[in-house]
């Protein structure tokens, strides 16, 4: 009999053992998760961050006539230059754009490379400004001119908001600090002040 209750109980220990194991595997995948979804958020907030800058070069390029492909290109050999020189953090919005440099570079469809910009990018913006590439290529400059400039307009101002809105918050978390800095230079005011009249 005693053999057989030290089974039962080594058995149920190595089920309690093999439950925690299993307990502690979801918990690194959940761990492993959150660390996938802060990471994509990231990259997103870097992508809309450079986004005005990637229009405004874009607009500059076919303003002084040059074709979008060659503006594709002198923006993506400039952000290759400038990694491989100045050591300068991989950006992925300008990633994007080398890749599509390449795929052009390969042999692909102009239209085909910006649609694939444009869903490899996942953010509105992006597919907004894809579509653009593509209508240029299809209409010419003249009318997609005045809608590059009216988005880089609207990339500009959504930059200054989203500026003032973190602006906003780091003062609301400064804050808590600075009364309790208020409160410490108070009581170094008025601690020796009652103390006098004693």
């Amino acid at each position: 009999k005693e053999c057989g209750i030290e089974n039962i109980l080594r058995h149920e220990q190595l089920l309690a053992e093999e439950f925690c194991r299993i307990l502690s595997s979801f918990d690194g995948v959940k761990v492993y998760r959150e660390k996938e979804k802060e990471n994509e958020r990231k990259k997103k907030a870097e992508m809309q961050a450079d986004y005005p800058d990637i229009v405004s070069r874009i607009l500059l390029f076919l303003q002084a006539g040059l074709t979008v492909h060659s503006a594709m290109e002198k923006i993506a050999k400039d952000y290759i230059n400038t990694c491989r020189i100045y050591g300068r953090k991989r950006r992925p919005a300008y990633e994007e754009l080398v890749e599509t440099y390449r795929e052009m570079e390969g042999g692909m469809a102009e239209v085909q490379a910006y649609e694939r910009f444009g869903n490899r990018c996942d953010s509105p913006e992006y597919k907004v400004l894809s579509v653009l590439l593509v209508q240029n290529l299809k209409k010419g400059n003249r009318g997609v001119l005045a809608l590059l400039e009216r988005e880089s307009a609207a990339a500009i101002e959504e930059r200054k908001r989203k500026a003032k809105i973190c602006g906003e918050q780091a003062s609301a978390k400064l804050l808590g600090p600075m009364f309790i800095q208020l409160a410490l230079v108070m009581a170094l005011v008025m601690i020796p002040a009652f103390l006098s009249f004693y």
